[in-house]
């Protein structure tokens, strides 16, 4: 079943920029299994956001209403900032 939930989940990770697709591949393959509830419906709720609404979390231009949301763009930010200084 956690199977089935990863295949919909990686299809959806599928954004309209290559680099939110990165990123949240990394987060589904990374994090997601070792998540708790909260976070994973956080996660598969984000997967269904708008692109636009995302991009203004991880740039720090709105702030998530969701504690767990607001954790996940932490996690993505932090693996974006240490994929670019290596």
């Amino acid at each position: 079943m956690q199977e089935d939930i990863i295949k919909k989940l990686h299809w959806k990770c599928r954004r309209g920029m290559k680099e939110m697709d990165i990123l949240f591949e990394h987060y589904l393959y990374q994090h997601y299994q070792t998540a708790d509830a909260a976070h994973q419906a956080a996660f598969a709720a984000m997967c269904d956001m708008q692109d636009p609404v995302i991009a203004d979390y991880l740039f720090e231009r709105d702030t998530p209403q969701s504690s767990a949301v607001n954790d996940i763009i932490l996690i993505m930010r932090n693996y974006s900032l240490t994929k670019n200084t290596r």
